[in-house]
């Protein structure tokens, strides 16, 4: 009887052996599973933001050919036309390459000139007043801790 009692206490290890395994891939199993979850919620929050900047921009590029539309509305009607309010760069909040952006497309929505003298002279020049380019490129250096 000794070894039958060996045979079933063996044959039950192997039985909390395989169980304790099946447990374990049970568990690695749902530990990929959530990886892939928050994986799979980053990516959304990621296309969201993505989204919600291009969103933005748009409603820049909107609000730019409205006030150009209404500023040629204006002229034709013998009335001065509106000083288009220069685009506040706001540290912590725009980044650069955004807010240079969001300028060239006000910058065209306005036809200003593309042809700055900005391009030719170094920025710690004195700038021509004639150019909006300029006068906003002043005002940048004014308002950004270089």
């Amino acid at each position: 009887m000794g070894y039958a009692g060996e045979f079933v206490s063996h044959e039950q290890a192997r039985e909390r052996e395989e169980k304790h395994e099946e447990r374990e891939r049970m568990a690695r199993k749902e530990e990929i599973e959530r990886m892939a979850r928050k994986e799979e919620i980053e990516r959304k929050k990621e296309e969201m933001e993505q989204h919600t900047k291009l969103e933005l921009a748009r409603i820049e590029l909107e609000k730019a050919k409205i006030a150009a539309g209404q500023s040629k509305e204006s002229n034709s009607s013998g009335f001065e036309r509106p000083k288009v309010k220069l685009l506040q760069f706001v540290e912590g909040r725009d980044d650069m390459e955004a807010f240079l952006h969001r300028f060239q497309l006000t910058a065209s929505a306005h036809k200003w000139n593309n042809k700055s003298c900005v391009s030719t002279r170094y920025l710690d020049s004195l700038p021509d007043p004639r150019c909006s380019v300029c006068m906003l490129w002043v005002q940048i250096a004014k308002t950004t801790k270089v």
